[in-house]
């Protein structure tokens, strides 16, 4: 038994001072099952519609102080606001010397007719490519029980702006107030080169104070409209030449998961296939940036964004070509197909919809195993 024993140590001596120093001898480790890899994910050209251009709502014409304070009101063919001559916010009587219109035939029968205009669309609208740039990081996880079939998390996002110009033509909307001024006199309307109401209403020549009404300016006019509420003008169909500026900013999210299949034809050279389910959050920002005359002066006009973001469901399938450099690096490139709902934007009664429903995206990038 002892010379068993000694036997035994005899023969795996030598190998083991053999292992320690030719590692080469060692068990090959095993290969890394998981990978992270970071790309850029280039998309290619979609189709986005711009549709319902030309709206611009009535504006509402009180104007108020930083304290909430009425201070007057404000149309496109004139104003009637409270005294500012001898102190903000000066009322007698409810008449006012501050007032002013554009237009001799805005005055009949001693009473003031003064105006909003507005635009209703008639469809008009345009439509655009967009591509854009992005990133994507992945996590991949081998399954134990398929060979070359592999498990992928990824997380991505895409950014672009589109944006455009142009005239539109639009169903022109009016509406008017009533001022009477009884026994008071109208004076003569004021012309004025200013594309606005305020600036117009910064040329309103100041009248010295009368002899009848010491201190105070003359002449006056009433405050308030005859009616409680504006009286609606027929609509003029085409009656709007206006232009305008649009543009969409938008940044979406793509999570996406499913199966990759890895088949190695030579060496450190891999083809990649893959497919399952895409969930993009998308968010855009609409803006909008529209106006139009009635006459030399009276302008309308809409600026503003809005944003809108939405959940899109769909699926993808990609392609990849790979190469191992090492072990553990690795370099890839190919393209990726996604199919999500499309998205919907509006601002006011304005509409963008962006064709995400067949979205090809180019991708380069590298891998890490561990």
């Amino acid at each position: 038994m002892r010379f068993f024993r000694i036997f035994l140590a005899s023969c795996l001596l030598p190998g083991a001072m053999i292992a320690q120093q030719y590692p080469f001898f060692r068990p090959p480790p095993e290969d890394p099952k998981n990978k992270v890899t970071v790309s850029y994910r280039h998309m290619m050209p979609v189709d986005v519609t711009f549709s319902n251009l030309g709206s611009i709502p009535f504006r509402d014409p009180v104007q108020t102080g930083s304290a909430g304070q009425f201070q007057g009101r404000d149309y496109n063919d004139g104003f009637v606001w409270l005294d500012t001559t001898y102190g903000i916010g000066i009322e007698t009587d409810g008449l006012t010397s501050y007032f002013g219109y554009r237009r001799a035939e805005q005055v009949e029968d001693n009473q003031l007719f003064l105006h909003q205009h507005a635009s209703a669309s008639e469809g008009r609208g345009f439509s655009d490519d967009a591509d854009g740039g992005g990133w994507e990081i992945a996590v991949t996880r081998e399954l134990p029980r398929w060979e070359n079939v592999s498990w992928t998390i990824a997380l991505g996002f895409n950014h672009f702006t589109i944006e455009d110009s142009g005239g539109f033509t639009a169903t022109l909307l009016r509406r008017r107030d009533v001022y009477d001024f009884g026994d008071l006199p109208i004076p003569p309307a004021i012309p004025s080169s200013a594309s606005g109401v305020r600036g117009y209403r910064g040329t309103q020549t100041r009248m010295q104070p009368g002899p009848d009404s010491p201190g105070r300016p003359q002449p006056l006019a009433p405050v308030d409209p005859v009616h409680d509420a504006f009286i609606e003008l027929p609509p003029v169909p085409g009656g709007v030449e206006g232009r305008g500026r649009w543009e969409l900013s938008s940044t979406f999210y793509t999570i996406r998961t499913g199966p990759l299949y890895d088949w190695n034809p030579w060496r450190g050279l891999h083809l990649q296939v893959g497919a399952g389910l895409a969930s993009v959050f998308y968010h855009g920002d609409f803006f909008a940036d529209e106006s139009f005359r009635v006459g030399e002066n009276e302008r309308s006009f809409f600026f503003g964004t809005e944003r809108n973001s939405e959940w899109l469901l769909g699926g993808y399938v990609d392609v990849n070509i790979a190469y191992r450099v090492s072990d553990r690096v690795g370099v890839f490139g190919g393209a990726q197909y996604q199919t999500t709902g499309d998205f919907r934007g509006r601002n006011g009664e304005r509409q963008v919809t962006v064709d995400m429903g067949g979205t090809l995206f180019i991708t380069v990038g590298m891998s890490i195993r561990f």
